[in-house]
């Protein structure tokens, strides 16, 4: 049997979430990204997100959301402030931190697959879902592979 140590209002149904140690992040009130304290429940800091549902993922330096209207945006890890945001087309499916990337894409084979600039926001290269073409848009592309989170998404 599990004990309830905190608890948190986030004023509706169950939204993205995603933790690391003492870390949570999670869609709250309709319109904010929070930071949690894992251990004490304690928030720390909040960011406006346009939408609750959606899919969650962070790295070392970034916390990475991704709403169901296909708007991208990355705040600081530590304070919550904003980085960058984008907007994309379409249906754009998963998100994960890999290192130095975001990458999006590949809901049931039917998107293409976009990794992004984690520092910049721009988009590193694509991979098209179908025909497997790639093309190349940023000199960087994905390097190290390092520490990375990834949260689920909201339904």
């Amino acid at each position: 049997m599990f004990k309830r140590v905190w608890t948190y209002p986030i004023h509706h149904a169950f939204g993205a979430f995603a933790t690391d140690g003492d870390e949570c992040f999670v869609a709250a009130r309709h319109t904010q990204l929070v930071s949690v304290n894992s251990q004490t429940g304690q928030s720390g800091w909040s960011a406006r997100i346009e939408s609750p549902h959606g899919w969650l993922a962070f790295n070392d330096r970034s916390v990475f959301y991704l709403n169901q209207h296909s708007h991208l945006i990355a705040v600081d890890r530590k304070t919550g402030e904003h980085r960058w945001s984008r907007n994309l087309s379409g249906i754009n499916g998963w998100l994960h931190a890999l290192g130095e990337a975001v990458v999006l894409g590949g809901w049931r084979g039917y998107t293409d697959i976009l990794p992004i600039d984690a520092d910049d926001g721009k988009a590193c290269w694509t991979r098209g879902a179908q025909w497997s073409t790639t093309q190349h848009s940023h000199p960087r592309g994905i390097q190290n592979a390092g520490r990375s989170g990834t949260g689920g998404q909201a339904d």
